[in-house]
């Protein structure tokens, strides 16, 4: 059996295809078979305008068809395309959805920040670094959107989610008072739950961990994130994308992702972010192995 899941962010998007590794017990691993990244940047538009332009909203309307065929090659037997951030601020955002069904056949889930957690949590202790007996505190990052989630005991205590992301914060659409409810909730519930590392998700936290030469059981310590976000912030445009060979729609976003990564640890009083390389996409495909099951 493979599923297939793409992930409409306001970065990028993002088509994967599963398969099933092994099964032990109730645990599903997976195997990824197929990945694409393909540099659509809703978020450009909808931070800046308020609509997703039509230049974007056909690039939408041929990765869906592009899509479809893939998942007739792979024999895909369940799939879901989940749109986040972007899509749900856009003001024709139902109406690219509603293009998208009627002229490819293909059905957009818009998702709000509750699902986008749930779906990031189920993916989370797939990764063998993370001990489901420990509490700690998950950290999203996105392109429009930041979900903050504590977990104690492999379970989920709470979450929520902010207008804070990388893609907003190159338009300054991040304004003081989310940054004050921000830091409210995240003292607030670190109080509460006392948890004793972070988890990072996303690919701006991805590659930092992989800049730092740590491999996936390594936690980055808060010292090597912040000597690592100096070095980054030293270098020219040019040199990320040369030097460190960086994708240009990576190396303009990557630094105020870490800062909001960087600041959640911080309010959290948390010296240790594990990076499982899990995500989204990793949740929802273990979500429908587990439903066909």
């Amino acid at each position: 059996m493979k599923v297939a899941v793409v992930d409409i962010g306001s970065n990028a998007i993002r088509n994967t295809f599963y398969g099933i590794d092994c099964i032990h017990g109730d645990e599903i691993l997976l195997k990824k078979l197929s990945y694409l990244r393909l540099p659509i940047r809703l978020g450009e538009d909808v931070f800046s305008s308020g609509e997703i332009s039509a230049g974007k909203m056909n690039q939408v309307l041929n990765m869906a068809h592009s899509f479809k065929l893939l998942c007739m090659i792979h024999d895909v037997k369940s799939s879901r395309v989940l749109a986040t951030s972007a899509m749900r601020e856009a003001k024709n955002g139902h109406l690219l959805i509603e293009l998208v069904k009627i002229q490819k056949g293909v059905e957009i889930e818009l998702i709000d920040g509750e699902e986008e957690a749930e779906l990031i949590f189920e993916s989370i202790f797939l990764a063998a670094c993370i001990d489901p007996d420990e509490s700690y505190m998950s950290i999203d990052v996105g392109g429009g959107s930041t979900e903050i989630t504590f977990l104690r005991k492999g379970k989920r205590e709470r979450s929520r989610s902010f207008r804070l992301g990388s893609v907003r914060s190159l338009h300054g659409q991040q304004t003081n008072k989310e940054w004050e409810r921000f830091t409210a909730w995240v003292q607030k519930h670190a109080a509460q739950f006392q948890p004793k590392h972070a988890i990072g998700t996303g690919g701006n936290i991805n590659k930092m961990h992989k800049l730092c030469g740590l491999n996936t059981r390594e936690p980055m310590t808060i010292s090597q994130f912040g000597t690592k976000i100096e070095e980054l912030t030293a270098c020219s445009p040019k040199a990320l994308i040369e030097d460190l060979r960086l994708k240009p729609d990576r190396a303009d976003v990557i630094l105020p992702a870490s800062e909001i990564y960087y600041r959640a640890m911080k309010q959290a009083r948390l010296d240790r972010i594990f990076v499982p390389k899990v995500g989204l996409a990793e949740g929802a495909a273990r979500k429908m192995f587990r439903q066909y099951l």
